[in-house]
Formats: C-alpha cells, sequence, structure tokens
C-alpha cells in the first residue's frame, strides 16, 4: 500500500456517502467528520463535485505512473485510498505488487478472485493463468483505461456498475457481465461523464482514451475553460473555412438532441434574454432559432459583453460569468459534449485552420 498515512479506502468513502443518502448511515470516520465540519460540505450538493474532484486526481496519478514506464493492472476501490486532512481531501493510488512495465508481457496474476473492475482480456488472461499458466492476450496500459472508466462511474454514481450490475453484486458475477454484455450509462450525471466512460471502456484495447486524453476531457474542466471553449468553437463557425462548416453540420445533424423536438431554442430561454437580441425586422427568426450555430453564438456574446448587460439579464446568471455556464449548461445539458465531438472528428482540418484555438483541449 502507499507508504503516505491514509485516511479510508474509495470503497469505504463511496459506501458512507451512499449510505448517508438513506435511513440507515454508516458512522463517518473522524477524519471524514472534521473535513465535512471544517468545510461545511453540503452532502445534499457537494458529493458530486467531489468525487470528481478526487477522481482527476487518481488520473494523474495514473497518468505520472505510465510516463514511468508502468501501468498498474489492479486499480479497483480497495486499492485508491483517500488522504483526509481538515480541508483538503485527495487521493493516492496504491497495492503495485501486480504492476508490470509497459511493453513486458505480465507474468504475475492479478488475485485468485474477481475483482469487477478489469476489462475481458485481463479477465480472460487470469483464467488462463489458473489453469495453465499460458497466456494468449497481450496485456497493455489499456487495461488501466477501462479499470479507470469503471472506477470513474462508481464514484460518481456512489456504487453503480457500468455493467448494470446492481450495488453489491459479487465481483465475479461483474466479470462474467463485463465479458458478455454492454455497458448501461444511463446513471451518469453528465453527458460528459457517460461519453467519457464509454470511451474509456471500450471492449477493443487499442480504441480505448488513453489517461492523458481523459485529463483533458470535458468532464474535468473549469467553468472558464468550458465558455473558453464554446466561444472558439463559435469562431470557427464564423469564419466559415472547411473545418467551420463541418462542425455546423455535425452540430445540425444533432440539433434534435441539442435542441429538443420543437428544434426552438427560444422557447427554453427566459424571455428578457430573447427580447434584449430580439430583432423584430428579421424575416428569419424561425430559422435563427433552430440554429445551433446562432446559440453558440448567442453564449458567445454574452460571455464577451457580460458587462454590458442589463441587470434584468445578469440576475438570470446570479450576477457572475459563471452563472452563463451554468444557465446554459442546464437548458442544453448535450452542447458542450456535441460541440467537442464536432471538432475531435476533424480534428486534423482543425488544427490546420485553427490550431491556436484548440491547442489546450484536445491531447
Amino acid at each position: 500500500m502507499s507508504e503516505e498515512r491514509w485516511s479510508f479506502t474509495l470503497e469505504k468513502l463511496v459506501n458512507i456517502f451512499r449510505s448517508s443518502k438513506t435511513s440507515t448511515p454508516l458512522p463517518y470516520p473522524k477524519p471524514l467528520e472534521k473535513f465535512i465540519k471544517d468545510t461545511g460540505m453540503n452532502l445534499e450538493v457537494d458529493i458530486d463535485p467531489l468525487m470528481l474532484k478526487l477522481m482527476e486526481d487518481v488520473a494523474k496519478g495514473l497518468n505520472h505512473f505510465h510516463k514511468m514506464g508502468f501501468f498498474h493492472r489492479d486499480l479497483n476501490p480497495q486499492n485508491v485510498v483517500i488522504v483526509c486532512g481538515n480541508k483538503s481531501m485527495t487521493t493516492k493510488i496504491a497495492n503495485f505488487c501486480t504492476a508490470e512495465r509497459i511493453g513486458i508481457k505480465p507474468k504475475a496474476p492479478i488475485s485468485n478472485y474477481g475483482t469487477g473492475f478489469q476489462p475481458r482480456e485481463q479477465i480472460k488472461n487470469n483464467n488462463l493463468r489458473k489453469l495453465n499458466g499460458v497466456v494468449k492476450t497481450p496485456e497493455t496500459s489499456s487495461v488501466d483505461f477501462f479499470s479507470f472508466g469503471c472506477l470513474l462511474f462508481y464514484s460518481l454514481t456512489l456504487g453503480e456498475h457500468p455493467f448494470g450490475a446492481p450495488y453489491g453484486t459479487k465481483p465475479e458475477v461483474i466479470d462474467s457481465l463485463i465479458c458478455r454484455s454492454n455497458l448501461v450509462l444511463h446513471h451518469c450525471r453528465t453527458p460528459e461523464a457517460e461519453t467519457l466512460v464509454s470511451r474509456l471502456m471500450k471492449h477493443t484495447p487499442h480504441v480505448r482514451i488513453s489517461i492523458t486524453s481523459a485529463l483533458n476531457f470535458p468532464l474535468f474542466w473549469c467553468f472558464e475553460k468550458r465558455l473558453a471553449y464554446l466561444k472558439n468553437v463559435s469562431e470557427m463557425m464564423e469564419q466559415w473555412g472547411q473545418s467551420g462548416q463541418l462542425i455546423e453540420a455535425y452540430l445540425d445533424f444533432h440539433s434534435i438532441e441539442i435542441l429538443g423536438p420543437a428544434l426552438d431554442w427560444s422557447t427554453k430561454i427566459d424571455p428578457p434574454i430573447i427580447t434584449y437580441i430580439n430583432d423584430p425586422n428579421n424575416p428569419n427568426l424561425p430559422s435563427f432559432y433552430s440554429s445551433v450555430r446562432r446559440l453558440v453564438r448567442l453564449i458567445r456574446n454574452q460571455h464577451s459583453h457580460y458587462a454590458e448587460l442589463p441587470a434584468n439579464i445578469k440576475v438570470l446568471y446570479k450576477g457572475e460569468v459563471q452563472g452563463i455556464e451554468e444557465y446554459y449548461r442546464k437548458i442544453f445539458p448535450r452542447l458542450l459534449i456535441r460541440a467537442y465531438e464536432a471538432v475531435d472528428l476533424n480534428i486534423a482540418k482543425v488544427n490546420a485552420e485553427f490550431g491556436k484555438y484548440m491547442i489546450n483541449y484536445h491531447a
């Protein structure tokens, strides 16, 4: 285990937070009790952002380990420990006894039992080792990508499993689901989480998204980065180069998902905003309000000219720039992830035309 002093495992923290939403909550360890008191943590609203921050810590640690030339091979909630201070909490990856150097065929089996957090190529190898010591499928660092995706889903849903196994299902049963079933991700709280988990947990190892790319994914972006990204996407579409046209076409293809079946974003936004931007002499208002490109431009303009907005609009944004991102994310939760996908699918053309815009977003 990690040599640093730690307070409890991720598994225990998830069980405690999950039980806090029931009529029989588990007792808090003293470090956690003090952390909640000293930070003023509200368990009704603050668990999700805390779990996301802890998962980002895990991703950073795993990314560092991979850059050193090793992969862990046994990432699961018992092997992630929590260091809980008075006003800070972080995670550490522990138990490196089964780790191997990248590029070397692993020899040691993970364990004599399933964990429920391993990809099927690893499960099959473990079973073969028990039978005759022969391994057919090479294991690469992509096993950690899969396990991290499973861990991410588990943490953000407080104990659920991305293959649909009920809470408390035995690991060996989960292993059988991993080998023969599809992902069940409807419990993900956000489209960004759902998309990232699905990319991390592809059955085919070489198509899984890397930990480096996961750290650059919108799920871990702050509000400033989210707004800046949408502003950049708007600029690309307005300049009408080839990549801008491709991005707009992708967003239009997903317009029902982004805007809703009515395909009219003006019906979802508060009237003061529509009144402020409305041009009664514009004969093309219906097509204007059905355009995802125009919606992204609205967000860009509201952000860029926030200081000039009237008070009745600023109050809708809670009187701060951060409120702009929160407002539109709540109304159009799939806008950012679809914009990200549109750029990602056309990243070569985007980099050729607008590399300066995307350099900090796509790894």
